[in-house]
């Protein structure tokens, strides 16, 4: 079994590439100067914000593949990430560098590799096999 072993997806690249765009804007929205505001009449609501994408993150690449060091690979790539966006904005004069921005980072990874460890971790397999039963 390879490092990188998926599962056997026909739409594999157009997944991974969907996968990195949604890398690309979380690097876009934690670097721009003019951020996106939510408010969702919760204290932290920012917070609410990076725990989402970051557990999306985690749960679209381990959708992807199917090994557990692969994913581990992924749910480190993705910490690191959001540890150095936080140290990126600390360096700029707009943004503003944020222990709790990487702690929310950081669980959503966690709770987005433990939906992984889950059947839900066939997300993709499912959908592609829906739409090959609607289509054949």
């Amino acid at each position: 079994m390879s490092f990188f072993d998926k599962f056997e997806l026909k739409w594999f690249i157009t997944w991974w590439l969907m996968g990195w765009a949604w890398v690309s804007l979380i690097w876009y929205l934690s670097l721009t100067a003019t951020p996106l505001e939510v408010d969702l009449g919760l204290a932290f609501s920012d917070k609410v914000g990076h725990f989402i994408a970051y557990g999306w993150l985690m749960f679209w690449f381990g959708n992807l593949y199917r090994g557990l060091r692969v994913r581990l690979f992924y749910a480190g790539l993705f910490i690191l990430m959001g540890i150095g966006l936080e140290v990126l904005q600390g360096m700029g004069q707009v943004r503003q560098f944020e222990y709790y921005d990487m702690f929310a980072n950081s669980i959503g990874v966690i709770i987005g590799f433990v939906l992984v460890l889950t059947p839900l971790a066939k997300g993709l397999v499912w959908t592609e096999g829906f739409f090959k039963s609607i289509y054949d």
